[in-house]
């Protein structure tokens, strides 16, 4: 695939698709969609990955920093997304957001995430996606919770209420800016036992990274944030690029896709060493 024109030269943090994208493997028309960082307020943004064009942007309701989105075929089709204050704080509102699909961005509510805004739970809300198999929300703390720890948290929640269901931690990469905004779920792992795992680079800097394999059986009932197991992780992977955003091709052959601070890729699937870009 082309690179994309200059014009796009974003920084993509969220990565979802939408309408059974297909990516590198999809027939124009196919929606791939990103939420970027690079701007205050951010956009979100819409490309049909099938050729590789740009299509529209719309910023969604309270857009700043932005962080995580997800798809929802709810209700003919939706995006979760969550967003942090500017430089320096990265701070979040403690809040889940939902907004119409591109061009419109329209307000269509928002959740709390496990008990608001200004509780015991952290508000600093990072990358997020859907459970292929009951729908509730992954979510992935953006700083390390506790304060003080190297725990990346990874939280199950109901998409309803807003309740943390689950959770456990990933150690904490680091880097300059450090905040975990990249996580997928996926169903079944080559050379691993059945079950979902979380993928994820623990809140790293986007220039060097591990992805975690986080098993989510390992995820325990959500008590308080002290109470939070190590997540297990059965394999990791070096991808060949740093990421800002990571989802996968929803058909065969569920190639990882991935944005950096300018492209989109296409990794291949495990262990991730492909480098075409979009």
């Amino acid at each position: 695939m082309t690179k994309l024109l200059s014009t796009l030269v974003v920084v993509a943090v969220g990565l979802v698709f939408a309408n059974n994208a297909l990516a590198t493997h999809a027939p124009p028309g196919t929606k791939l969609l990103g939420y970027e960082a690079s701007n205050f307020p951010s956009r979100i943004l819409q490309y049909d990955i099938g050729n590789d064009m740009f299509e529209v942007s719309c910023v969604p309701p309270g857009s700043q920093n932005g962080r995580g989105i997800g798809f929802d075929p709810g209700g003919g089709g939706f995006l979760w997304y969550t967003f942090v204050t500017p430089a320096p704080t990265f701070l979040g509102d403690g809040l889940i957001h939902k907004t119409s699909l591109p061009p419109a961005c329209a307000i269509m509510g928002q959740i709390p995430f496990g008990d608001g805004p200004g509780g015991v739970d952290q508000d600093d809300i990072g990358a997020l996606d859907l459970d292929p198999d009951n729908g509730d929300l992954w979510v992935a703390g953006y700083h390390e919770w506790p304060t003080g720890t190297n725990h990346q948290v990874l939280y199950q929640v109901n998409k309803t209420s807003g309740a943390i269901l689950k959770a456990c931690w990933v150690p904490d990469q680091g880097g300059f800016e450090e905040g975990n905004d990249t996580l997928a779920v996926k169903k079944s792992l080559p050379g691993q036992p059945a079950g979902t795992y979380l993928l994820t680079d623990g809140g790293t800097s986007h220039n060097t990274e591990m992805l975690y394999a986080a098993d989510a059986a390992s995820a325990t009932n959500y008590t308080t944030p002290a109470a939070v197991p190590p997540c297990t992780i059965p394999v990791s992977y070096d991808p060949v690029v740093g990421l800002t955003g990571i989802d996968f091709e929803e058909t065969a052959p569920f190639d990882l896709i991935g944005t950096d601070l300018q492209f989109i890729y296409d990794l291949d699937g495990p262990p991730f060493t492909g480098i075409q870009a979009v």
